[in-house]
């Protein structure tokens, strides 16, 4: 049976609505749902049935409507008991909306995944005030005062989670703001998501506007977080609206028609596909498209996206997931924030896209589920597609308006060629001209390589490449109905006219694994200087055979790059091109990684050194080499995928070896996993078996800085497994060093502590030290942080702060963290914040975003337990932050306890319990038990604070008996601290004393 008292109160059986009664059995109802899964007392039941006007026969007037009620439910199998502490019902809270409304909810405010499909279900649920027209407000404030409230703060949780993930819910929040003006945190948001929008003075309006509404209705001034808010404006560029339109041609000709329809289509705010019906290779749609896209861009303010999904094409057709991850990164959604799931993606971007003005051009798609997850959803919008299948589906399905481009007329064919070769030879030899269009099947491309032979060879008149057209290709131009034989033999002729050295180039860039490439690797792949390679290059620019990108980088149309690709597999010197360009791509890889110093226990698997027909890159400094990581990021997957895909897994490794220290560096999680998934698949008994050693290792480190604690265990657990095939065990200590990291992440903090001790071992066996050494005291001095061995961690980190600086200064930022921690949670604070202000410079100076939350929530801490809570507050306040940016929960829940800590001393209980019960949920969700008790422990001191003091055993019961598993002891103490404060126990209170003694931690007055 399932119950409503949202709007109404009712209850059905099978979708069959039950009798229960006149309006007094059905607040009777409702007042016993609503105390679920506790009883409800006659005295309570006369007081909230008639208050102060109770009839002096109330109890006789109850026990009818009581009885009136059990007869109704008996009939649909609810019993309606009575017990000497009151009347109760064998009902399930989940069978009432209030209880399922208020469920959701708690999960909304935690900021889930699927928070719109949740936030639908609860607004499905709230259809009005509570027993609707059978209930009174006094009634209403006697069992629900709170329901309200409830969801209009979870609103604005919402809401807030949308904007800290990117989003603009412009429209929502204009509609709560305009019913709630002087709710501070609704105008903050207002005015934070007008600003990311890049819309600047609508957000100094909106500050405007909350501030006048503060003063008048409150006589307040802006608080804190509005404030803030509205210096974000002014100091702070908004997210740039994505400009991402290629270049269009400069020269482009005729189409006046489609162009008409396409203006046409604009009003209709429609999506439009642009194909024709048998074929379209070379007809010009991209060209068509990014000419009226660059001619109305100016109607679409919030930016334009742009892709090429390659469906038709040598190279790998772009999914959607793909294609939404670059769409998200564009509109300002941190990496490490996109969902790895499409439906979730798909939702994110639809709602990052609601309320703007953005028109995306999708071009070369194959089908049309690679385009719908593309799609915006929200008016204002338009979507432009491009594909050489006609995509019937997207017309039946999605309403798309269908643009059939032909083949050029005769004079737009003319009126391109006399573009391309000057009027005179055009007027010169107008019946040539004629013919030799009409030989290039009016299409624009075949034209404008024509064009290109034209202008190479001028002293050859029109007429001249008449009679060779005629004589080599003339029964295939002829061929209207086939496409793409008119474009190769075009394709022909252009490469036909090449000279040996551009011809040579030409066909062997239709080998480059990747979408683009750029000189250096046109130069390794062909074995010549890039100088040489890049004025190949500008030829095959020239003639429209390769495109020119920014940033020096060059690519394929696609159907230019079938065709050389074909021709590149026939030459006898493609296999060792393709090594020569993926040996240059690995050393300069290696070149980059080992002066970038990303990461110092990794021993990339022993390689020969380049062969001298290769010239790798090299780098004078790290920033030269974290900039050539970012650019060929893109091109060095490809060629991990590349090596896979061709049985060459010891080249995959390595450069997957060498990139994937980079990969963890920016957190581009989603490619350092697709990469190692695709290397582990790639590997077979007949493998070398440190292969796939190494590839679960990789995988593991992927794992890890996505949040996915437990795989990443197993796949260390897999990676020591293998390792029993490979002779001397050589990537042990690295092995045992991932597992620990793992394990410590997961709390199992001995276990851990064992790892790191086995591979210090070797390590001493095997005379290691420098870098490796410093990595293993960094570890054991966080084991011991974290098990709250204090003067051991303070030894470890010193030894390897002191090696840091010796042997690899970006890893120094870890250990003066560190340090900070320790001195802070052992009372020194002033030494605390020493350390973690140094820890804060020296991440800025090497690069190292990662330990910032980690390093501000140490600050915070340190200067809460000196008395200045505002700049405790700000410094918990730049973790959470930069948490927000990266995958780092376990710095996410120090951040929300610091803030909870923050909140209860002030007195916001509420506030402050939220904000616990978040960070509980935070390090449980990534499955943290060290960071999971520390958050326990937070909350049930919070709740002691507040007075809930059988909550805070309850809370601190829990507590204990995660830090007991994990070891933390700091967090045991606290724990029993709490509990024999609340219990009267002092036998718990002293062994909580007797922990805070002998770790040399300050016992909390």
């Amino acid at each position: 049976m399932e119950f409503r008292l949202l709007g109404t109160v009712e209850a059905t059986a099978a979708g069959q609505s039950v009798y229960i009664g006149q309006r007094r059995e059905r607040r009777l109802l409702g007042i016993l749902l609503t105390r679920l899964p506790h009883p409800v007392g006659v005295e309570q039941f006369i007081d909230l049935l008639w208050g102060d006007e109770a009839p002096l026969e109330a109890r006789a007037a109850l026990q009818v409507h009581v009885s009136r009620l059990r007869r109704s439910l008996a009939d649909a199998g609810v019993q309606l008991n009575r017990a000497a502490s009151g009347y109760t019902l064998n009902v399930d809270p989940e069978q009432v909306d209030l209880h399922r409304f208020r469920d959701l909810c708690d999960r909304i405010r935690t900021g889930p995944r699927d928070l719109p499909a949740l936030l639908a279900e609860a607004g499905a649920l709230y259809q009005g005030p509570l027993l609707g027209d059978d209930g009174t407000e006094r009634l209403r404030r006697a069992l629900c005062p709170w329901l309200d409230e409830l969801w209009m703060s979870t609103r604005e949780s919402a809401v807030e989670t949308t904007v800290r993930r990117g989003g603009h819910p412009l429209a929502e929040l204009a509609e709560l703001v305009a019913a709630h003006p002087v709710r501070e945190r609704l105008a903050s948001l207002q005015v934070l998501a007008l600003h990311r929008a890049g819309r600047r003075d609508e957000a100094l309006a909106a500050f405007e506007r909350a501030r006048s509404a503060l003063a008048d209705q409150l006589g307040l001034d802006p608080g804190p977080e509005l404030r803030r808010a509205y210096e974000t404006v002014l100091h702070t560029p908004a997210v740039p609206a994505p400009a991402q339109l290629p270049p269009g041609i400069f020269d482009f000709t005729g189409r006046t028609e489609p162009l008409a329809a396409l203006d046409g289509f604009l009003t209709l705010r429609g999506t439009v596909v642009i194909s024709t019906i048998a074929g379209t290779g070379g007809v010009g749609k991209t060209a068509l498209a990014l000419h009226w896209a660059h001619r109305v861009r100016d109607q679409f303010p919030d930016g334009q996206l742009y892709v090429n999904l390659h469906g038709h094409s040598a190279t790998t057709p772009v999914g959607p997931m793909e294609a939404l991850g670059r769409f998200l990164r564009a509109l300002g959604c941190p990496p490490e924030d996109i969902p790895t799931e499409i439906d979730e993606a798909a939702a994110r971007y639809r709602s990052l896209l609601a309320d703007r003005r953005i028109l995306v051009v999708l071009d070369n798609a194959h089908h049309p589920d690679q385009v719908r997850p593309l799609l915006p959803a929200s008016p204002g919008s338009m979507a432009l597609v491009t594909s050489r299948d006609r995509l019937v589906g997207l017309t039946a399905r999605d309403g798309a308006r269908r643009l059939h481009l032909p083949a050029f007329t005769p004079e737009e064919s003319l009126a391109l060629l006399s573009g391309c070769v000057g009027a005179q030879r055009v007027t010169a030899e107008p019946w040539a001209a004629a013919e030799l269009v009409a030989l290039c099947g009016h299409l624009p491309l075949a034209i404008r390589i024509i064009a290109y032979q034209v202008t190479e060879v001028p002293h050859l008149p029109l007429a001249g490449h008449v009679a060779r057209l005629r004589a080599d290709r003339l029964n295939a131009l002829a061929l209207q109905d086939d496409v793409d034989t008119c474009v190769r033999a075009t394709f022909d002729l252009s490469y036909a006219a090449l000279d040996p050295d551009t011809a040579r180039m030409f066909r062997l860039l239709g080998l480059v694994p990747g979408a683009d490439f750029t000189a250096e690797a046109a130069g390794a792949l062909t074995g010549m200087p890039a100088g040489r390679a890049r004025r190949l290059l500008d030829r095959l620019v020239a003639g429209h055979l390769v495109e020119a990108h920014p940033a020096g980088r060059y690519a394929f149309h696609d159907l230019l790059r079938e065709y050389a690709a074909g021709h590149g597999a026939s030459d006898p010197e493609s296999e060792a091109s393709v090594t020569r360009l993926t040996d240059w791509y690995l050393h300069t890889a290696l070149a980059a990684d080992t002066v970038a110093d990303m990461l110092p226990t990794q021993e990339i698997m022993a390689h020969p050194p380049a062969p001298p027909s290769v010239s790798p890159g090299s780098f004078e400094d790290r920033t030269a080499a974290l900039r050539w990581l970012d650019s060929e990021r893109a091109a060095l997957v490809s060629v991990v995928h590349h090596c896979c895909a061709h049985g060459v897994e010891v080249t995959a490794l390595r450069v997957l070896e060498a990139l994937g220290g980079h990969l963890h560096l920016r957190r581009w999680s989603a490619e350092f996993l697709a990469t190692g998934l695709a290397l582990l698949s790639a590997t077979t008994d007949a493998s070398d078996p440190r292969v796939r050693v190494l590839a679960h290792d990789l995988v593991a480190a992927a794992y890890r800085i996505t949040g996915k604690f437990a795989e990443a265990v197993h796949h260390s657990r897999q990676a020591l497994f293998w390792l029993d095939n490979v002779a001397g065990r050589p990537d042990e200590p690295r092995l045992l060093l991932n597992l620990g990291r793992s394990l410590r992440l997961t709390g199992h903090l001995a276990a851990a502590a064992d790892c790191y001790r086995s591979a210090a071992k070797r390590y001493e066996q095997d005379g290691v030290g420098g870098a490796k050494t410093m990595f293993v005291a960094g570890v054991l001095g966080d084991v011991y942080r974290h098990t709250s061995d204090f003067q051991d961690s303070l030894t470890f980190s010193a030894e390897a702060l002191a090696l840091a600086w010796e042997v690899a200064p970006p890893w120094a930022p870890y250990a003066l963290e560190a340090i900070a921690n320790v001195h802070t949670e052992c009372g020194r604070h002033q030494e605390g914040i020493e350390h973690a202000r140094a820890a804060l410079d020296a991440a800025e100076r090497f690069e190292q975003p990662f330990i910032k939350p980690s390093a501000f929530n140490t600050l915070g801490s340190a200067l809460a337990g000196l008395g200045r809570p505002d700049e405790a507050h700000g410094a918990y306040t730049d973790a959470l932050r930069l948490c927000e940016d990266q995958a780092n929960p376990e710095a996410e829940s120090e951040s929300l306890c610091g803030l909870a800590l923050l909140s209860s001393r002030t007195g916001r209980h509420g506030q402050a319990i939220e904000q616990a019960r978040r960070a509980v949920d935070v390090a449980h969700g990534s499955a943290n038990l060290v960071g999971e008790g520390r958050a326990r422990a937070t909350l049930a001191e919070i709740r002691l604070a507040a007075g809930h003091r059988d909550d805070a055993a309850t809370e601190a019961r829990q507590a204990l008996a995660v830090n007991e598993s994990t070891g933390h002891q700091l967090g045991e103490a606290r724990s029993l601290l709490v509990l024999g404060t609340v219990t009267g126990d002092s036998d718990l209170v002293r062994r909580a004393h007797a922990i805070y003694t002998r770790i040399g931690a300050p016992v909390p007055s």
